[in-house]
């Protein structure tokens, strides 16, 4: 009998030339999220309408 030879697909290093990019890319939106959140938190105080003043209209006569 001869042996069947082991024909199974297995990812190698040159398989996925695309993975530094995808590892970068991962990284960028890891950055994207914490910047998002800072920039988030400062328009927030910014824009927040319990921190404006309102401003009322003088009374009008008649």
């Amino acid at each position: 009998m001869e042996a069947i030879p082991d024909t199974r697909w297995e990812p190698k290093p040159y398989d996925w030339p695309e993975l530094p990019a995808i590892k970068g890319r991962d990284e960028w939106i890891e950055g994207r999220r914490y910047l998002g959140l800072d920039v988030l938190a400062r328009s927030r105080g910014l824009t927040d309408p319990a921190t404006e003043q309102e401003q009322t209209p003088e009374a009008l006569t008649a």
